[in-house]
């Protein structure tokens, strides 16, 4: 198949420009919070199920309503996750999205399907541990081992790979370091639209 692709030009820049920014003890999702597809209840419920911990849950993208009226609601039952999960809202600027993948050490992705998500890529890019559901590139992106992948709808299994991530950072960061190189090598805007003109017999110039 033809697989979407990462700027890789534009990730590069906006690394340079972030060089020396150390992940903190945060996870991140990017996504439309609180829709069907997004699952993003579930993560919650996951990071809930982490106990009392350091980590930061930092969801950015819209959210619905209802979303908003669930993490108040959950705010109220447990006080401190109002510390604890933060909404960042929609990001439009890609420098600061860049940032924020930067300042986190892993990207969570619980949704229950999927096209693409060119997000992952994103995540993958900037050194993020990836803990996903089997939905869009996630199961060739994260193939050999290079991430966790969990079933969906699984507030358990999701809370027990969070847990595992941040137990083991050290050997996941170094497969994040692999992982960035296979965003480099196959999924790179130019590289795939390269292949594209190549299987055409059209040369890329």
């Amino acid at each position: 198949y033809i697989p979407s692709g990462f700027d890789v030009g534009f990730g590069d820049t906006a690394s340079a420009r972030l060089n020396g920014t150390r992940p903190d003890e945060r996870i991140l999702t990017v996504g439309r919070l609180g829709s069907y597809q997004k699952a993003t209840e579930v993560l919650v419920e996951a990071f809930r199920r982490l106990g009392k911990t350091e980590w930061t849950l930092d969801l950015v993208g819209p959210a619905t309503r209802e979303f908003r009226e669930w993490m108040a609601d959950a705010v109220r039952d447990e006080p401190a996750l109002g510390h604890r999960v933060a909404l960042s809202g929609s990001i439009t600027d890609r420098e600061v999205l860049a940032s924020k993948y930067r300042q986190s050490a892993i990207f969570c992705l619980p949704s229950r399907y999927g096209s693409f998500e060119l997000v992952l890529l994103e995540a993958a890019f900037y050194g993020n541990i990836i803990v996903s559901t089997r939905c869009g590139v996630a199961a060739d992106l994260l193939e050999g081992g290079l991430g966790l992948l969990v079933p969906k709808d699984d507030p358990l299994a999701l809370s027990e790979a969070l847990s595992e991530a941040i137990r083991n950072r050290t050997y996941w960061e170094q497969k994040s370091s692999l992982l960035k190189s296979r965003v480099r090598e196959d999924f790179d805007w130019k590289r795939v639209a390269s292949r594209v003109l190549n299987g055409l017999g059209i040369g890329l110039c």
